[in-house]
Order: C-alpha cells, then structure tokens, then sequence
C-alpha cells in the first residue's frame, strides 16, 4: 500500500509540474516584447507610406514588360501565325495578352466543391510598357441545390516600375483593386457585391495577403511569357536552318 500511495503521489507532483510548465508558457507567448511590437509598427507604417511598394512587383513589371515587347517585335515573312501562338497565350487586338494562368477543381469540404479557372489579362502600349494587370477569376460550384458562379478580379491599373539607373525607389501599389462579383441560378450576367482598394483595408496582414497573391500570379505570368518568347525563337532557328538545306 505504501509503495502504491508514493507512486500516485510522484504521478500527482509530476502532473502538477507539467501542469505549472504548460501555464508558463502560455503565459510567456502572451507576453510580447514592447521592442519587438515596436519593430512591427515601425514596418506597418513604413508599408504604409511607400503605397506598399515591393521591389520584386516593380522587377516583375519590368520583366513582364520586356517580355511582351519581344513578342510584339514584327514577324518573319516564313512565320506561322497559327503555329506561333501558344496554348495559353492569346492576343487581342489593341496588343492586350491573355494568360491562361490557374484551372481546376478545389475541395473545400465534402458538400462543398468549386471548379475554377483564372485569366491573366496584360494591356500594353505599342512599345510593349504594361499598362494595366488585371487577374480575373472564376468559381463555379457544380454540386448542389442552388447554382451560384463567382468572380473576383484583381486589378492594378498603373503596373509602373522605376528605371534601372534609380533602384532606390519603388512603385506604389496602394490603388490595387479587388472586386467581387456573383451570378446565382437564372441571372444571366454577374452581379458587382463588393470592392475595395488595397489602401480601403483596415488590417495589414489582409493587405500584405492581397500583396502576396498578386506577386505568386505575377511569377507565373513572368514564366509563362518566357516559354513563349523561348518558343517563338525556337520555331525560327528551326526554320532557318530548314530553309537552309539546299542539298
């Protein structure tokens, strides 16, 4: 008996010290270090003033844009126009690029499924300089009693980016917009619910969220239109070197 009791009585202490740990810990990630909140206001506020600005976006940008002007450099006479465009690129008169850029089908519960797809529309001048980046996607839930389709596009109508002599500064992205649309059961066009500014929004991690997003389509974008000037260059040597077999 006396050995049973100093065994529930070591399990007990050693429960009631767990116990103590675990409650001190908790306590200590409630407490945060006033310099470390600091730090962080410091860069909520420095984002702030910058419009957001983001390096990376204004070289996305720029190399987006280089991009679209190598494919807007004229043809050769021996081009094909069907077999030089791409799969996922098309072009609209105006020189506006469209990016198939995102499609197919997400899980969000077992009742509760989307198919969706997303566009990369990319208008430039004639030189090839970006002047407006609109994502737009869709989402469109093929189970269920109600038939519901969402879109949400994500748009930034100045994709500027500073000149390479003058790195030290950057683009403002606080006029990125986000609009949400919905067309439900027998409406035939979407239906504007919502819209906001990056700048409209309150909290910094939702604006940093937006921020984010946009830069991961940008990269992809930035991939897909190097395929296609890699293609479009390919095709030529190939043809080239065709035409130059004389024996």
């Amino acid at each position: 008996m006396v050995r049973i009791r100093n065994k529930m009585t070591t399990l007990w202490l050693l429960g009631a010290i767990a116990s103590i740990i675990g409650s001190a810990a908790l306590l200590a990630q409630k407490i945060v270090d006033p310099q470390i909140i600091a730090q962080q206001e410091e860069i909520q506020r420095l984002a702030r003033e910058s419009g957001y600005g983001d390096i990376e976006i204004d070289m996305l940008h720029r190399d987006i844009s280089k991009l679209i002007g190598e494919l807007l450099v004229p043809k050769l006479a021996y081009d094909d126009p069907e077999q030089d465009r791409p799969w996922d690129l098309n072009v609209k008169p105006g020189e506006e690029f469209i990016l198939k850029i995102a499609q197919g089908e997400s899980i969000k519960a077992i009742s509760e499924r989307y198919i969706y797809d997303g566009d990369l529309y990319l208008q430039a001048d004639n030189a090839g300089k970006l002047q407006k980046v609109e994502f737009r996607f869709t989402r469109t839930n093929p189970l269920g009693y109600r038939y519901k389709e969402e879109r949400r596009d994500l748009v930034n109508p100045s994709p500027n980016f500073t000149p390479e002599e003058n790195p030290d500064t950057v683009d403002r992205n606080d006029d990125i917009t986000l609009t949400y649309y919905e067309m439900k059961d027998e409406q035939t066009e979407f239906k504007k619910i919502s819209e906001f500014t990056l700048k409209d929004i309150q909290y910094f991690d939702k604006q940093m969220m937006i921020i984010d997003a946009y830069k991961k389509y940008l990269r992809r974008a930035r991939k897909r239109l190097e395929q296609s000037v890699y293609d479009r260059k390919l095709r030529e040597k190939i043809r080239v070197r065709h035409m130059l077999s004389f024996e």
